[in-house]
């Protein structure tokens, strides 16, 4: 039971730290959100969890969003 909650806690930590380091890739405060991955982590979690678009398609289709997105 203490090793689950152990692997849980680590997933749950590295989730919080790529989450902040995407979403404020200049640093924590409120003019350093990057408005589009916030935007593109919102329409993905509705894709997944509403429409249940599998996982597979949603990894390339949010790859390409940002390449296009950077190059723009």
């Amino acid at each position: 039971m203490g090793v689950t909650a152990a692997v849980v806690g680590v997933i749950a930590n590295l989730a919080v730290f790529f989450a902040v380091r995407v979403l404020f890739p200049e640093g924590i405060s409120v003019g350093g959100l990057d408005i589009f991955a916030l935007a593109l982590a919102a329409v993905s979690f509705v894709l997944i969890q509403k429409l249940k678009v599998p996982i597979h398609f949603m990894v390339p289709l949010g790859a390409v969003a940002g390449m296009i997105w950077t190059l723009l």
